[in-house]
């Protein structure tokens, strides 16, 4: 499916710029409107969201987290190893046979990753969103996982930082900023500056 979703990117792409060359027709950024339109789901929209969320709960905390957890156990395991072992048992059992999963009747045929699961440990990270970095072996500390899944072409998607073995000093830095995470969620008010809300957060640390 993957494939296909390119192959028809590569089309429109080329009957754009074809048409405008033809035409002479100008080009009129559009995806601030798209952004609204596709904002509001419908019930069967919202279902499919909710589904693609429980799925990809249950495909980081049963598999990918399992998998980390293993390699930890057994010694060193690299990280695209472990990636790969989690691209083939996210449609298993253990997903599927997950409560909330159950509840939702999911039917496998919409079920893929909308992305490769994202794995980082060691020395070097890269936080921007759409990395693909995944590089060397799963290592005790701060390991950085990242997963999604696709149903019915509707995403969800995750991030998450496991902390296994960490020094006191990475432990104190985690808690601050979840202080200031929450000051900040606490302080966003209907009429709230966003500078206040930093303040907030600032004041929390």
């Amino acid at each position: 499916m993957l494939k296909h979703e390119a192959q028809r990117g590569a089309f429109y792409e080329r009957f754009t710029r074809e048409f405008s060359e033809r035409y002479s027709a100008a080009s009129v950024d559009v995806s601030r409107g798209v952004e609204e339109l596709l904002g509001a789901k419908d019930a069967a929209e919202q279902g499919c969201l909710r589904t693609a969320a429980c799925l990809a709960d249950a495909g980081f905390s049963r598999v990918l987290v399992h998998k980390v957890k293993d390699a930890l156990e057994s010694g060193a395991v690299a990280n695209a190893a472990i990636v790969e072992a989690t691209k083939r048992e996210f449609r298993g059992a253990r997903v599927l046979q997950d409560k909330a999963v159950r509840q939702c009747a999911v039917d496998k045929e919409w079920l893929e990753l909308a992305y490769a699961p994202v794995l980082q440990s060691g020395a070097r990270f890269d936080l921007r969103y759409g990395t693909t970095m995944c590089d060397g072996e799963v290592v005790p500390g701060a390991v950085v996982a990242s997963f999604g899944v696709r149903y019915k072409l509707y995403c969800a998607m995750l991030a998450r930082t496991l902390y296994i073995d960490t020094p006191k000093q990475t432990k104190a830095v985690y808690l601050a900023a979840l202080a200031a995470q929450e000051a900040a969620i606490k302080a966003l008010r209907p009429g709230v500056t966003l500078a206040a809300v930093a303040r907030a957060a600032r004041a929390a640390i």
